[in-house]
């Protein structure tokens, strides 16, 4: 005979409601917002400009409700134009040249919790110092 166990956390809210923290995907049917943002990548040197020739690929679970935006340097983030419905999700990349870059994933957890597993950019060009 086999038994599964699941443990759960419970605690009470101000209002003296008990919650269970640890299971669902929202805050008393509230979707959770989440958004990830990685660290600057500078491709091995920041001093040098850079191009990302060809694709930027997502890897996800359940995440096609998310969004995936980009930003070079310090400028604003822009949304790629990319579908997140499958496990593998491929974007074309901007065009643009850059020192470092940064990416965010974005969404909320309405109907499911989305996994991230990550991201890889197709043949980055390294212009050199003088770009």
């Amino acid at each position: 005979m086999s038994t599964t166990y699941n443990a759960y956390i419970t605690a009470a809210d101000s209002d003296g409601n008990v919650q269970v923290i640890n299971i669902g995907n929202s805050d008393n049917s509230i979707p959770i917002y989440y958004e990830l943002e990685t660290q600057d990548i500078e491709f091995s040197d920041r001093s040098h400009v850079k191009q990302i020739q060809d694709k930027i690929l997502t890897y996800s679970e359940g995440a096609d409700s998310s969004t995936v935006m980009i930003k070079q340097d310090d400028k604003d983030y822009i949304p790629l134009a990319i579908n997140l419905k499958d496990a593998v999700s491929v974007s074309t990349a901007p065009r643009f040249k850059f020192n470092f870059l940064n990416l965010k994933w974005l969404g909320n957890s309405k109907n499911i919790s989305p996994i991230f597993n990550g991201f890889y950019m197709e043949k980055v060009i390294d212009f050199g110092i003088d770009g």
